[in-house]
């Protein structure tokens, strides 16, 4: 049953955001710009539900870490420093291809590790760019 009850719980995500989409397209917004808007809160939404995740767990395991979240942290730095020595266009094309092959949170917690703001920013407008695309290309396939 929690299959089932997850599957239920995306689709009410899934609902709640098409209902953002539209309601944003009727003030006037560029779709492109309204699709920029539900991504990032996409991304906090699962960032925040990631970090509670962490903590339900770490709370449920007091002697015994969470293994999980320590090992995609340690991905994260390790990938971090990879990306340290490249040039800022190669950092931020690595991130997206994290994002398309691992995630999304994957792809922030490295951009995050890096501290660079100005990564992480132009990081998110090729992110968008990335998935935009991707939309518009599957729309034209169904």
């Amino acid at each position: 049953m929690p299959e089932q009850e997850s599957i239920q719980s995306l689709e009410e995500e899934l609902r709640v955001l098409e209902e953002k989409l539209a309601a944003r397209k009727e003030e006037g917004k560029e779709e492109k710009d309204v699709f920029r808007d539900v991504l990032r809160e996409h991304v906090e939404s699962a960032k925040e539900d990631a970090e509670k995740q962490v903590a339900a767990e770490s709370a449920d395991s007091a002697n015994t870490p969470p293994p999980l979240p320590s090992s995609h942290i340690a991905h994260a730095r390790q990938n971090a420093d990879d990306l340290r020595e490249k040039e800022h266009h190669e950092q931020v094309e690595a991130l997206v291809e994290i994002a398309l092959t691992k995630g999304i949170l994957a792809a922030v917690y490295v951009a995050r590790h890096l501290g660079d703001l100005h990564l992480l920013d132009d990081f998110h407008d090729m992110l968008v760019d990335e998935y935009y695309d991707k939309v518009i290309q599957a729309r034209k396939v169904t």
